[in-house]
């Protein structure tokens, strides 16, 4: 009996360490830092960018929800690059 105990808590600690090492652990790796993520930066310690808004993503009759750059059109359509509907734009000026 103690022998068959003994077994079960041998099994279920290896099992719990495989389930650990598979998911990670929990917590970042030592070699990735939290909350980077490839070409996003870190914003709440920099200035925001600022978004240059002149081109036809912005400033044509239709344009694309994702503001695609060289989307933009005077008539309603898909953009070219995401395949999004174009939305009228509100800020239009005729």
């Amino acid at each position: 009996m103690k022998k068959s105990v003994f077994s079960y808590c041998v099994m279920l600690l290896a099992v719990l360490s495989l389930t650990l090492a598979a998911c990670g652990g929990g917590g970042p790796s030592k070699t990735e830092e939290p909350n980077k993520k490839e070409g996003v930066t870190n914003t709440t310690s920099q200035p925001a960018e600022a978004v240059d808004k002149s081109g036809p993503e912005y400033t044509a009759h239709w344009i694309c929800p994702m503001h695609c750059k060289g989307s933009g059109s005077e008539q309603a359509g898909n953009c070219p690059t995401c395949g999004m509907e174009y939305k009228l734009n509100p800020n239009h000026h005729h």
